[in-house]
């Protein structure tokens, strides 16, 4: 599975790239009611009909009266009140619902209001004013700020910015509003099903709504008389309410029960915020928000309305060379075609002779090559959920990384791709990716999809291309591999992040891989995968890294209550591909001689309580220095304090204390090979041992014994000081063999292959020193 990209134009890098949903409907007054939409008229009674209109571009409301007979006079006053900061309860918030007193009445409104605006046909005074409630009276805001109008006998139109009505505490997020006539002969509101507002005298039974003044509108008029609150900033919802605009920034939030996005409404996810829920309406717009350390989330039972998703999902920054640091990503929706797609991200990148293709495209089984789309033969095309695709963006001078925008709806249900099992170079490999807008429990994924995956090669689990093109001939540096060992965190769990795809490889005759709504889960972190604190208990890890003059790569090893010294399903995973330079390990015992080189193998913990020989192999030139270290593991699985870990080289004689009570050090292991190191087995091997298993005298500490895997030896590795006997017993306390440690030698070695292979109780002691410990004796190949 190896990337090859034979062209300069797939040098895949991010263009920081922003997109704004905008809808835009300006309205230009001449007097006429066809200045609006049929859509936005309002029936008024005989002789007005009314209309108004929302602009998001300019966030503008429009308002428009128009005489189907007669004339405005002086003293007919359009009139329009505003509640900016809309409570669920009507007469809750800032504001009042006393109004101005006009032609000697005072209307009473089923709101607290704040603003209100006339317009009237004075030839001769003021045709506009604006008020604002302020304390406990209302004040006249000064002519320069009013808004624009146009005023005839026929017609009142009037502008009103959003931003006017912004009161000391909020900026408006959602308003309530009505409309209505006043004249001297009293406050008109039509008591019609289009026209919700009644005066019975001066009391007003009635308003247009409840909506939303931060994202489109497609028509006001259509949703009256609705309760809603302006907003909710980083609070846990309250089920059964209508919001005007929320905001998530981090942290995870939850609501049982459903709330709505009403009209006009906007909704921003950030990057580490997360929204559980059980029922989301949307009839506005929700934004999803990531970066490169974090991802957005929602994970609700259902999803209905009739707004707009939106996912700004992060992609991997650029790189260098003739592959840059491209990503595979999935669709965090349904729904969205290709060239719905290619038509928001102009950061696409192009084919430099063929614009419209495109470095984007699906893993195709039938060639083993990757798919570019092509915006007119794949502009129907829809993006799968499920399915994985290589991106590439143009090239961003920053190096930052960027973002490709999906829309869509959000899958809330059980999602199974198909996996195929091909006779090609690459057959077993299927390209698939996190459905969900959140980030999904990779171990509950990895252990339900397991009898999907090609056991005969171990390749269980997921593997992630991570981009690294310094290392394009190490496999274990450009796949991240993630098996039930890795994902095993103190909550039993680690996150992938929403759209990431991934590498699966499928068992012969294919199969299904299936994401699981079960699975979605609120996390935090970066892409690919997320990780959580430290081990639980009865879990261990060490990373083995080789590094030459140029490269570093690496092989896991995990210990836990599931793995065992042979194959253990979904814990042991193979390496990819045959890299010229690697280390990896074998099963230390192989019943089933599947002879595979292993990035990640998982060993009983229990075993760390003895010892145990792990079988190493390297690839490296000849003539080309190397050095052995060991680390902690991405996920900080520390080893216990009281294992050692020796890195053992049976043709230098040597054995390497790698660590010390704690990673990482500066204890390490370099060696020059003679001849070209292929991979072969025997030479190395990697050998925890519990130091809290032995007593021995203050002088013996130095010493270290020890029996390298199938040499059927046993190596006393120190000075002693005068001849010191060497005893040997089985578990059961008896005697099996007996030596004698010569003194004044840096090693002693005995033969113990006539011994059955297990573990065996070593005591050394002399008149002055002795020295009690477990090993591990392996037969002799």
């Amino acid at each position: 599975m190896v990337k090859n990209y034979t062209s300069n134009w797939i040098l895949f890098a991010i263009l920081l790239f922003t997109f704004n949903y905008s809808y835009s409907q300006t309205v230009t007054f001449t007097g006429s009611p066809t200045d609006f939409l049929p859509s936005q008229k309002i029936t008024g009674d005989a002789n007005v009909d009314y209309y108004v209109s929302f602009d998001e571009a300019s966030k503008t409301m429009y308002f428009g009266a128009f005489r189907t007979s007669g004339i405005f006079a002086a003293d007919h006053y359009f009139t329009i009140y505003f509640d900016a900061d809309p409570q669920p309860a009507l007469t809750n918030g800032e504001g009042t619902t006393t109004g101005i007193r006009q032609h000697e009445r005072t209307p009473t409104l089923p709101f607290s209001a704040n603003d209100r605006f006339v317009v009237t046909n004075n030839p001769s005074g003021e045709k506009t004013q604006h008020h604002r409630r302020g304390g406990r009276s209302w004040g006249l805001i000064p002519p320069p700020q009013q808004p624009a109008q146009h005023t005839s006998s026929n017609a009142l139109e009037i502008a009103i910015k959003i931003s006017k009505l912004d009161i000391t505490s909020i900026a408006t997020k959602g308003i309530y509003f009505s409309m209505f006539m006043a004249s001297n002969a009293g406050l008109y509101g039509y008591d019609d099903i289009n026209y919700p507002i009644k005066f019975v005298g001066n009391n007003s039974t009635g308003y247009f709504g409840g909506i939303g003044v931060t994202s489109k509108i497609s028509n006001p008029t259509a949703y009256k008389n609705i309760p809603i609150l302006h907003s909710l900033i980083n609070q846990n919802p309250t089920s059964g309410i209508k919001y005007a605009y929320l905001e998530f920034i981090d942290n995870e939030y939850n609501v049982s029960g459903n709330i709505e996005l009403v009209r006009g409404g906007t909704s921003l996810i950030g990057p580490d915020g997360t929204l559980v829920i059980d029922t989301f309406i949307n009839n506005g717009l929700v934004t999803f928000e990531s970066n490169s350390n974090g991802f957005s989330g929602l994970i609700a039972n259902s999803v209905g309305g009739s707004g707009r998703m939106q996912y700004y999902r992060h992609v991997n920054q650029a790189g260098s060379g003739t592959t840059g640091k491209n990503d595979l990503i999935s669709t965090p929706f349904a729904g969205q075609t290709f060239g719905e797609f290619a038509a928001v991200n102009d950061n696409l990148l192009s084919h430099p002779t063929i614009p419209t293709q495109k470095g984007f495209g699906p893993f195709d089984k039938t060639t083993a090559k990757y798919q570019n789309y092509d915006t007119v033969i794949n502009e129907n095309t829809l993006l799968e959920s499920g399915v994985g695709y290589r991106a590439g963006s143009e090239l961003d001078g920053s190096l930052t990384g960027g973002a490709f925008l999906f829309t869509g709806s959000v899958n809330t249900s059980d999602i199974s791709v198909p996996l195929a099992h091909t006779s090609d170079d690459f057959g077993r490999w299927n390209l698939i990716g996190n459905p969900y807008p959140s980030y999904i429990n990779m171990h509950e994924l990895i252990q339900l999809n397991t009898p999907q995956f090609d056991e005969s090669e171990n390749y269980d689990g997921i593997y992630a291309y991570n981009g690294n093109p310094t290392n394009s001939n190490i496999s274990n540096e450009i796949w991240e591999v993630h098996n039930l060992a890795t994902t095993l965190a103190p909550d039993g769990r680690r996150d992938m992040a929403p759209g990431q795809g991934f590498y699966v490889s499928s068992k012969t005759g294919g199969g299904s891989f299936t994401f699981t709504a079960t699975s979605r889960t609120p996390g935090y972190g970066d892409d690919f995968i997320e990780n959580r604190a430290a081990a639980p208990i009865d879990n261990a890890s060490l990373r083995l890294t080789i590094t030459n003059s140029s490269n570093t790569t690496h092989t896991d090893i995990y210990f836990n209550n599931e793995g065992t010294l042979d194959h253990d399903r979904g814990y042991d995973s193979a390496q990819i591909g045959n890299p010229i330079f690697t280390i990896f390990s074998k099963l230390v015992e192989d019943s089933t001689n599947r002879d595979v080189p292993l990035v990640i193998q998982t060993l009983p913990y229990s075993i760390l309580e003895t010892e145990v020989n792990v079988p190493i192999g390297i690839k490296a030139s000849q003539g080309e220095q190397v050095t052995i270290r060991a680390i902690n593991t991405p996920a900080p699985l520390p080893l216990p304090e009281s294992v050692e870990v020796y890195f053992e080289d049976r043709v230098a004689q040597t054995s390497t204390l790698l660590n010390t009570s704690t990673l990482p050090h500066n204890d390490y292991y370099i060696f020059t090979p003679t001849t070209n190191l292929t991979g072969t087995m025997g030479r190395f091997f990697l050998r925890f041992t519990n130091k809290s298993l032995s007593t021995s005298s203050p002088n013996f500490d130095a010493l270290d014994v020890y029996s390298p895997v199938n040499t059927g030896n046993l190596i006393v590795k120190g000075s002693v000081n005068e001849v010191t006997n060497l005893q040997i017993f089985d578990l059961n306390g008896r005697l099996v063999q007996t030596f004698s440690v010569q003194p004044y030698q840096a090693e002693n070695r005995f033969e113990v292959s006539n011994l059955a292979a297990g573990i065996y109780i070593v005591k050394l002691d002399n008149k002055t020193q002795s020295k009690i410990k477990k090993i591990q004796l392996s037969n002799k190949l």
